[in-house]
């Protein structure tokens, strides 16, 4: 089936005003998805729209403070009446951070993990019951929804001076383990199809010229299916 005859997709991308979220959002629109570019920066937001368009593809830009729970739930509210189901969520949006325990900006701790680890659970808790519905009702045997929470290296190597980002991106390993346990099971009873919860580590801070090659999306998806 060609792209352009395949049954449409939705995703939402966090993070996708610049660097890495940037680039998740040009390569599912390449792919066919239609995106939510989620960020709290309008601006960056309207660029990667505007990338995305001029190689027609579909997306919307929707402002969202990933940080609050409450606001996940809005975008839900938002979004549902507009889509027919959801398909993918991608958690990218995340911050770095340094500093020794005993001598941390607490404040700054704390934000990077509310960021980098509570928007990803945040996120999970609003959009996978949409995720398992829309797996229930579809009539494709072949759809299976995904989440995709960006994690990091520095979750499994602890460096020294990076304990808030490296509790984050461990605490997001942990979620999406948890994740795979709990709904696998659950949408197998379902007899539609399986959401993997799967961490990919990689950096948020990737270099604003950075671009995905081609390949990514199929290399990142299969590993995904391999989980089963």
């Amino acid at each position: 089936m060609s792209k352009s005859s395949a049954p449409p997709r939705y995703a939402i991308v966090t993070g996708g005003a610049r660097g890495l979220g940037r680039e998740f959002c040009r390569a599912l629109a390449r792919d066919g998805h239609h995106v939510a570019i989620v960020d709290v920066d309008g601006a960056g937001a309207t660029e990667t729209l505007r990338m995305i368009e001029e190689h027609g593809g579909l997306a919307q830009v929707e402002l969202c403070d990933v940080t609050d729970a409450a606001a996940w739930l809005s975008l839900r509210a938002r979004l549902e009446p507009q889509w027919p189901q959801l398909d993918l969520l991608v958690n990218n949006a995340g911050m770095f951070g340094s500093g020794f325990v005993g001598t941390l900006d607490m404040a700054e701790a704390e934000r990077l993990i509310r960021l980098n680890l509570l928007s990803v659970l945040y996120g999970c808790h609003a959009m996978v019951p949409w995720l398992i519905a829309s797996a229930a009702g579809s009539a494709i045997q072949a759809r299976r929804p995904h989440v995709i929470n960006v994690a990091s290296s520095f979750a499994f190597l602890c460096p020294p001076g990076m304990a808030p980002y490296n509790l984050s991106k461990a605490g997001v390993v942990a979620l999406s383990e948890t994740l795979y346990g709990e709904f696998v099971n659950a949408l197998r009873r379902t007899s539609a199809a399986e959401l993997e919860a799967q961490t990919r580590a990689a950096y948020h801070e990737t270099p604003p010229g950075t671009v995905l090659p081609p390949h990514f999306l199929a290399e990142l998806t299969d590993g995904l299916e391999e989980r089963q």
